[in-house]
């Protein structure tokens, strides 16, 4: 997606994500900062640490995933 298709893909993304029964959101930022915490086994440090990069880093893409069930 870019600036020119946005308007056109952006209503079949508003669907598939009203009819998903789960999503899922991938961000690539613009550094990992202290790559140690960030795999601390103590979750309340790994959040501390992940909170850090997002709030110093910058978004440069977004992913998203919508899954549906299949009976």
């Amino acid at each position: 997606m870019d600036r020119t298709s946005c308007l056109r893909l952006f209503p079949g993304i508003l669907r598939d994500i009203d009819e998903a029964h789960c999503i899922a959101l991938d961000l690539e930022l613009s550094g990992l900062g202290n790559r140690r915490a960030l795999v601390a086994k103590d979750l309340e440090q790994r959040y501390v640490a992940l909170r850090e990069v997002v709030a110093t880093r910058a978004v440069q893409t977004l992913g998203l995933a919508c899954f549906r069930r299949v009976r």
